[in-house]
């Protein structure tokens, strides 16, 4: 936001509350509708999702978790047991406009074929993993009491280098992980 002008770049901002948290998250669905990155539809099903219907379902919860605590009839216990996992599967709903803000957020990294793929392989698995900003490959520095000179190949657990730089060595140690050529995604 503040690289396309929407905040200035001394933004800063206290998150000691709902209110404020409103606040910001107001200012982000103002820059995604500004910007034309999300439809108006979306930014409004966003803000209403945050300003109303989160707030309800987490103040139901509370409440049934509440009632269940207190309540010494093993029936009513068992009924606001479920009352309350049912209102957090229905939180969990929502999150569906949550996770297309989380990818507009997180760049994810595609994994391609090209001459030298820099990857270290793993267990398939359906599991997003975390993504991560790297230079590199596999570079670093190999330092001695002369000083640092850059690697761009640190080899087989990076033991070439002193100092791990790349994807495969230093956001991603010994994990499952693929370098696209400026992200790095690995499996955790």
């Amino acid at each position: 936001m503040i690289e396309a002008g929407s905040l200035p770049s001394s933004a800063a901002f206290s998150v000691a509350n709902m209110a404020e948290a409103i606040k910001i998250q107001d200012l982000f669905a103002d820059h995604l509708e500004q910007r034309e990155i999300f439809s108006k539809k979306e930014v409004d099903l966003y803000r209403g999702t945050y300003r109303e219907l989160l707030p309800k379902l987490w103040a139901q919860e509370l409440q049934a978790k509440k009632a269940g605590a207190q309540s010494s009839f093993l029936p009513a216990r068992i009924w606001y047991a479920w009352k309350e996992k049912t209102i957090h599967e229905q939180s969990a709903q929502v999150s569906s406009v949550f996770e297309k803000i989380k990818n507009f957020l997180a760049t994810p990294a595609y994994a391609a074929y090209s001459i030298s793929p820099c990857y270290r392989e793993g267990t398939p698995n359906l599991v997003r993993g975390s993504q991560r900003s790297a230079p590199c490959c596999n570079c670093g520095l190999r330092c001695t009491s002369n000083g640092c000179i850059f690697v761009n190949d640190c080899g087989e657990s990076g033991s070439s280098c002193t100092i791990q730089l790349g994807c495969l060595n230093l956001a991603c140690p010994n994990l499952p992980a693929i370098w696209d050529g400026r992200i790095c995604a690995c499996y955790i």
